[in-house]
């Protein structure tokens, strides 16, 4: 679910739906499963979290402008 979530917003930037979202995290699914296994893990360190969730974004969005983008 964390997956899922990360890689809304850049798809969402660029008026995709979530299906759309569950169709490409499903095509790379682990690359998906690690960026949301890593930031479930890391969100739960206390101070850490702090910056997990920029990161995520940051991760995300490198994801997307690498791996996805030609799925648009």
């Amino acid at each position: 679910m964390m997956g899922l979530q990360f890689m809304d917003y850049p798809m969402d930037n660029h008026r995709l739906s979530f299906s759309d979202v569950k169709e490409a995290c499903a095509s790379r699914r682990l690359s998906s499963l690690g960026l949301g296994g890593v930031v479930a893990f890391v969100a739960g360190i206390p101070l850490l979290n702090l910056i997990v969730i920029p990161a995520a974004v940051v991760g995300a969005t490198l994801m997307w402008c690498e791996e996805l983008r030609h799925r648009q």
